[in-house]
C-alpha cells in the first residue's frame, strides 16, 4: 500500500505529525526534548516518507538528527546538542 500524501496545518512536533510521518516507515522518529517537541512546522510531507520528513525538518529548523543502532531518528535542539 503506497503512504497517502497528507498535508500537515501548522502545528507543534509533539502532536501527531511525527507519528502519521513514521507510522508507515520502517523505524520511528522520536522527539528527543521539549525544546524540539515545541517547535513548529507546515507542509505537505509523505507520510511513509520518514527520511524525507527529517531532511526537511532540520533544514527548517534548528534541530539535529541522530539515527541510533536500532534505525530510529531522534530530533534535538542544536542549542542542547551543543551544550552537552
Amino acid at each position: 500500500m503506497r503512504p497517502a500524501v497528507k498535508k500537515v496545518p501548522t502545528v507543534q512536533l509533539r502532536s501527531d505529525v511525527v507519528v502519521r510521518v513514521s507510522r508507515y516507515a520502517a523505524h520511528p522518529i522520536i522527539i528527543g526534548d521539549d525544546t524540539t517537541a515545541s517547535m513548529r512546522i507546515s507542509g505537505v510531507f509523505h507520510t511513509g516518507d520518514a527520511q524525507g520528513f527529517v531532511t526537511t525538518v532540520v533544514s527548517y529548523l534548528p534541530l539535529r538528527a541522530q539515527q541510533a543502532a536500532d534505525g530510529s531518528i531522534r530530533l534535538a535542539s542544536r542549542e542542547l546538542a551543543s551544550a552537552r
